[in-house]
């Protein structure tokens, strides 16, 4: 279905935010590649500077970093998507706001898988919608966590303690949680 055929009522939203879910839950991101790049055994894989048992730092042309990159890449672009075509909709506005919460979730999950795998990566805030915004420059680590902070707690802000759409969706408490675990992550640095 063209992008431009869709998003035009509360049920193509509520579809294209699923799609997002299931990207999230897909193999691309929390099936082989993870497993591998924190269990295999030291010496074993390509792996960029540093340990990789304290800093998740791989090598870009090893297969399991590729998964994860472009997976993450695709979910983020995917969700750039609906949010550049949700407000332009009327509907439910508990539920917009909780499938806009949702995806600002999903973002700040893959913008932090990402940067803690990575280090500095490009920053797509809008989407991919020809060649010439494909490819945009690295960002310094603190911007990428400027903007997981920022997704996180517009998300917060946008979900309720009980997401209408029921268990499995992001909650107010899930983002918050996931925001404390940012912090602690960042604590110190950047």
């Amino acid at each position: 279905i063209a992008p431009t055929s869709f998003y035009k009522t509360q049920t193509d939203f509520e579809t294209a935010t699923n799609g997002v879910l299931a990207l999230h839950a897909g193999m691309d991101l929390y099936g082989w590649g993870w497993h591998y790049m924190q269990t295999w055994p030291a010496g074993d894989y390509k792996r960029g500077p540093g340990d990789p048992w304290e800093n998740l730092s791989f090598a870009g042309d090893w297969s399991f970093s590729q998964e994860i990159w472009s997976g993450n890449y695709k979910l983020i672009n995917n969700a750039n998507l609906v949010l550049s075509k949700i407000d332009a909709v009327s509907f439910d506005q508990s539920k917009k706001d909780a499938l806009k919460g949702e995806l600002l979730f999903l973002r700040a999950v893959a913008y932090f898988d990402l940067v803690r795998s990575f280090g500095e990566i490009p920053i797509h805030l809008q989407p991919t919608e020809s060649i010439e915004n494909a490819s945009l420059p690295q960002s310094p680590v603190k911007d990428v966590y400027d903007v997981i902070i920022k997704d996180l707690q517009d998300a917060s802000g946008l979900l309720a303690l009980k997401n209408p759409y029921g268990p499995g969706y992001a909650s107010s408490g899930a983002a918050g949680g996931l925001l404390a675990k940012v912090y602690i992550t960042m604590a110190g640095y950047p």
